[in-house]
C-alpha cells in the first residue's frame, strides 16, 4: 500500500463532455524521447517518495505529467482554465483522470471545497456544466456489505 500524506483530499471535477477512451488511446503518440521518459519517471518516483515521506512540497513539485496530459488535454475544452484555477486556489496539482473529461486535484482537506468551487467556476466560465466531489484521501473507500 502506498501511504497517503496526512490531511489531504482529492477533488474530482466532471465536465459534461464526452471523451471516447478508445479513440483517445489510439491518438496517443507511441514514441517519446528518452528525456521525456526519464523526466516522467523522475516525477513518478518523486511523487511516490513524497507520499511515503509525508512531504507535501515534494508532492507538489512532482505533480506533473509530461507525456500523456499534453496529448489528451485538448479533448477537454476547459482543461487549462480549470487547472489554472485549481492551482491558483492552492491545489498541489491538477490533471486529467484517465482520458478525461474528468479532472482531479490534490489539496489540503481544508481547501477542498474552495478548490472545487474554483474548478467549477472555471469550467462554467467556459460554458460547460459540471459536477464536483471532494473526498479525503484516507477514506476507507468502497466495500462489500455482507448484510445483516
Amino acid at each position: 500500500n502506498l501511504s497517503v500524506p496526512d490531511g489531504i483530499c482529492s477533488v474530482l471535477l466532471h465536465p459534461e463532455l464526452q471523451v471516447n477512451t478508445a479513440h483517445a488511446r489510439r491518438g496517443l503518440d507511441r514514441t517519446y524521447s528518452l528525456e521525456q521518459w526519464l523526466q516522467q519517471q523522475a516525477y513518478m518516483s518523486g511523487f511516490v517518495a513524497a507520499c511515503e515521506r509525508n512531504d507535501i512540497e515534494l508532492l507538489r513539485s512532482c505533480f506533473h505529467d509530461v507525456i500523456i496530459e499534453p496529448q489528451r488535454k485538448n479533448a477537454v475544452a476547459c482543461f487549462d482554465d480549470v487547472q489554472d484555477a485549481a492551482l491558483a486556489a492552492g491545489a498541489f496539482g491538477c490533471s486529467l483522470s484517465g482520458s478525461g473529461p474528468s479532472m482531479f486535484a490534490l489539496c489540503f482537506n481544508d481547501d477542498g471545497d474552495k478548490i472545487a468551487s474554483a474548478m467549477e467556476d472555471a469550467c462554467g466560465a467556459a460554458g460547460i456544466e459540471c459536477q464536483s466531489w471532494v473526498s479525503p484521501m484516507d477514506s476507507p473507500g468502497a466495500a462489500i456489505d455482507s448484510g445483516p
